[in-house]
């Protein structure tokens, strides 16, 4: 809004909003034991996946003006930031290839796609035997992350006669904060020796909770991604069945808190200059003091 020609006042804001849904499969060939470069013979195969959706937002408000006073001139702002990063439903879990060690042995000819093959009998039977998959892991989050800014901002000139003062300051206050909420499970059912509570433990397989995902020839090299776990088939499993997971206290503990943080940052300056002309000759003056008191927690 424009009051006169050397008096203003303006009021600018955004909203952004970014949502990404992200599904991965994953099929993993852990190996250890390596007998050589290429043969190793305590070996599993692992079906995972990692399902969430992730929603960023971003809201800014800025108002400010300038205005004459007299001769003199003052310019000034006040903003303010909010940004989040949401994940309030976040599924990683995970099923292993039952048990001893297999042998795996690797053929490197084409270094960027490898093979791999089973050379002692019965074990590629084992790793394909998609109903004896056993359940290793499950981890749901619930996740947040905000960022708050708040800037104030003011610049005052006073002329005379032969040049001009100016001075003026800018304080920006800084808090972002991150708080992950986790429950990780490392076992079901919850007793395989004694179920504490009445009635029948429902048994927890790969291909009963499967969505029937199937790639034949991925990156196109023939590689085979299939019976990986189906992320609302497990939500409905775990949603049904929760008394009888495995509670794991302590990797709850480090994924709830080993990532969780508070930031503060806290700046000051302020300025004061003098222009000064003598003739063609101009001088200029000034001195500047800034400050950032910095604070984390975690």
């Amino acid at each position: 809004y424009i009051f006169n020609e050397g008096s203003s006042i303006y009021l600018r804001g955004m909203f952004n909003s970014f949502s990404d849904k992200e599904l991965r499969r994953r099929k993993t060939y852990e190996t250890a034991d390596a007998i050589s470069e290429t043969l190793y013979r305590d070996c599993s195969v692992a079906h995972d996946i990692r399902d969430h959706t992730e929603t960023q937002e971003i809201y800014t408000l800025n108002f400010g003006g300038m205005h004459n006073l007299g001769k003199a001139k003052i310019d000034y702002e006040t903003a303010f930031a909010f940004a989040s990063e949401k994940e309030p439903d976040r599924l990683e879990t995970t099923f292993d290839s039952p048990g001893h060690g297999v042998v795996m042995k690797f053929d490197l000819t084409d270094p960027n796609w490898p093979t791999v093959s089973f050379p002692t009998a019965g074990d590629e039977e084992l790793v394909n035997n998609y109903t004896k998959y056993e359940f290793d892991d499950l981890k749901l989050e619930n996740n947040l992350i905000t960022d708050i800014n708040t800037t104030f901002r003011l610049n005052l000139e006073i002329p005379y006669r032969s040049g001009s003062f100016k001075f003026g300051g800018k304080m920006r206050f800084k808090e972002k904060e991150r708080n992950d909420n986790s429950k990780v499970y490392s076992g079901y059912p919850y007793s395989k020796l004694i179920n504490p509570y009445p009635g029948t433990v429902n048994p927890l397989t790969l291909p009963g909770i499967s969505d029937g995902f199937v790639n034949n020839n991925l990156l196109n090299h023939g590689y085979v991604i299939e019976m990986m776990p189906g992320p609302q088939q497990m939500r409905d499993f775990y949603e049904y069945n929760t008394h009888q997971f495995v509670y794991d206290a302590t990797d709850t503990r480090q994924e709830s808190y080993g990532s969780d943080y508070k930031a503060q940052e806290n700046i000051y300056a302020f300025y004061g200059m003098v222009r000064h002309n003598i003739g063609k000759l101009m001088l200029l003056g000034g001195l500047r003091f800034e400050k950032t008191d910095i604070d984390y927690t975690g």
